[in-house]
């Protein structure tokens, strides 16, 4: 999976959702956790909530009301990369030639 550094979701930056989904883990969490985490209000974390779940990363803890859980997608999301794939073209390029200093 790939994330364009500078895409949002709901508005906020994908890399600080991506940093969110790892805090998740295995555990539920509901919204004041991802405010706490995203240093943002209540509403901003809603759209992102919604957002989510409408993508597929989080369901709803049928346990407990108002908590949220990752899904098989949302583990996903904290492993995906932001650096562009390497191309055909310089995938036989050694790596030192490839950064730049």
């Amino acid at each position: 999976m790939y994330i364009e550094p500078k895409s949002e979701i709901a508005g906020y930056p994908a890399l600080a959702v991506r940093k969110v989904m790892k805090h998740i883990g295995i555990r539920s969490v509901n919204a004041d956790f991802f405010a706490y985490y995203l240093k943002t209000s209540k509403d901003v974390v809603r759209r992102v909530i919604i957002k989510l779940v409408k993508d597929g990363c989080l369901e709803k803890d049928s346990e407990r009301k108002q908590y949220y859980r990752s899904t098989i997608e949302g583990n996903a999301l904290p492993m995906a990369s932001a650096t562009k794939p390497i191309s055909r073209k310089t995938k036989h390029v050694p790596p030192r030639k490839l950064l730049k200093y």
